[in-house]
């Protein structure tokens, strides 16, 4: 693909999810290096490889290279699903900048649901942190997921659902009421129903940098509880708090509405609601 073509998809990208100036501005600027780096690789997008990208992108500090490749992915998921451009499948896994830390054999990660739900009152968390600790805990969502999560991405009406992932994997999960309470104050607070997304970098409307969001939430977490824990082990805690909440895998709601509806039915004990399920995928997939 000649760079003129490129460009008129770079153009075209822009113009469709017609974005704030600052996005755009950082869009054209991360597509502008892609650009340049498909040519010095000499390559051919349908023959890009995943490996390369990320080897690329370690040229650059953790801020610019979390952004910069979240960008691109999002223009190579863009290309594949609106302009039928073969891009390798590697592509549609999640994003990861940083190699997880091993957690030593005696270390433990544990919070009780008194601790959980003091979140919602703690004196020495901001609002937004108390965002970001309570949806963890209540999604078991991807860290680089949770650091690019868009208000498009949250239906805060009677149904309350948050959308995580995209193009095929996409995953359904139910919000409760103080959760969406406190994303409603959050967002009326930060003004941010202009922003794009839920979780911006101080005084921008750019995405919280994945890696900086790992290490606010250890931190937040020791401020708040006085509990050492990592990101990462938060989001095992909060997938096995959800497994034991509802009576099944956590995995459920990665697979659909129909395979979902035929697990469910085969669980006598589960607590979800068939009904709403079926009303939060119809509305999030119309």
């Amino acid at each position: 693909m000649k760079i003129s073509e490129l460009n008129d998809l770079v153009k075209e990208f822009l113009e469709f999810h017609n974005l704030k100036f600052n996005s755009q501005r950082a869009y054209k600027t991360d597509l502008k290096f892609f650009i340049e780096f498909i040519v010095s690789e000499k390559t051919e997008l349908e023959n890009l490889k995943r490996k390369d990208l990320l080897n690329w992108l370690k040229n650059y500090n953790s801020r610019v290279s979390n952004r910069r490749g979240v960008n691109i992915r999002k223009f190579l998921l863009w290309l594949k699903k609106e302009k039928q451009i073969l891009i390798p499948e590697e592509f549609s896994l999640p994003w990861q900048f940083t190699d997880p830390q091993p957690v030593k054999p005696d270390q433990t990660a544990d919070l009780t649901e008194d601790e959980i739900n003091s979140l919602f009152t703690n004196r020495y968390l901001s609002l937004n942190k108390k965002a970001i600790l309570i949806l963890l805990l209540n999604t078991a969502a991807p860290i680089e997921n949770l650091a690019t999560l868009t208000w498009q991405d949250i239906c805060l009406d009677k149904l309350s659902y948050l959308k995580l992932g995209s193009d095929g994997n996409e995953r359904i999960i139910s919000l409760e009421k103080p959760i969406v309470n406190l994303l409603k104050e959050l967002k009326e607070k930060n003004n941010q129903a202009s922003h794009e997304f839920v979780f911006c970098q101080e005084n921008t409307a750019e995405p919280i940098n994945a890696p900086y969001l790992a290490i606010l939430i250890k931190r937040s977490l020791q401020k708040a509880l006085n509990k050492n824990i990592s990101a990462t082990q938060l989001q095992e805690l909060a997938q096995k708090r959800l497994t034991e909440k509802y009576k099944l895998p956590i995995a459920l709601n990665i697979l659909g509405l129909k395979k979902a509806h035929s697990i469910l039915t085969s669980s006598p004990d589960s607590q979800i609601d068939l009904v709403k399920l079926k009303n939060i995928h119809q509305s999030a997939f119309a």
